[in-house]
């Protein structure tokens, strides 16, 4: 597939959950300007962007997923981009397992993160609450 699996943008509010998104040639799920969205349990698999992407003030919940194999960060949160991310699997990245860039702020927590090539990547004047 070509772009983003699943795109949350524009102040939506909505819900994403138990859904498989596999082989993305972009970002699996894409939440962007002002969504305050659910993401959980869901299958987020290969993605040839991030596995999930948070920017723009969008300040979603991402619980509960498997975040594997993609061929770049797990989760990145970027252009201050907020959310809450836990208990979420995030393993086999080609970057970070979570990377935090550019005025983000979120509060990452209880998460297992295993085998990226970072665990976790706080740069650029990122900022957030790793727990």
């Amino acid at each position: 597939a070509v772009g983003s699996g699943v795109r949350v943008r524009r102040g939506a509010d909505g819900s994403v959950v138990g859904c498989r998104v596999n082989a993305c040639g972009g970002t699996g799920l894409d939440v962007e300007q002002d969504v305050s969205a659910v993401l959980r349990y869901n299958d987020i698999l290969r993605s040839r962007g991030a596995g999930v992407c948070i920017t723009e003030r969008a300040n979603p919940l991402v619980e509960g997923n498997l975040i594997a194999r993609g061929s770049t960060s797990g989760v990145l949160v970027k252009v201050s981009g907020l959310g809450v991310i836990k208990k979420n699997q995030i393993s086999r990245h080609k970057q970070a397992g979570v990377e935090v860039r550019s005025g983000a702020d979120p509060v990452v927590e209880r998460n297992t993160i295993s085998d990226n090539e970072v665990g976790v990547l706080v740069a650029d004047k990122g900022r957030g609450k790793i727990l």
